[in-house]
């Protein structure tokens, strides 16, 4: 999901300024992070909600290692820009 938003942010700036090259630009880090927040926030709710439902942890400990996780395995490797 966070590659989706990552490709169509891309795509709608590439339609707004066609003469940018996007992939090459060292501004997609920043084109680049919507989506790994996006990740981020997803791993981080989809954790709390369907990994830890039958643990018998407290809500604290559960939304604790929900967020050490989201940010432990966040796709960062998403804000790396391509060079040619």
């Amino acid at each position: 999901i966070g590659a989706a938003v990552i490709l169509c942010l891309m795509m709608f700036l590439d339609s707004v300024r066609p003469s940018w090259d996007t992939f090459y630009f060292p501004g997609t880090t920043l084109m680049s992070l919507p989506g790994v927040v996006l990740a981020g926030i997803l791993i981080y709710f989809l954790n709390k909600r369907f990994s830890f439902t039958k643990c018998e942890w407290s809500a604290e400990q559960i939304h604790k290692i929900s967020l050490v996780l989201a940010l432990a395995t966040a796709p960062y490797v998403m804000l790396i820009p391509l060079y040619g």
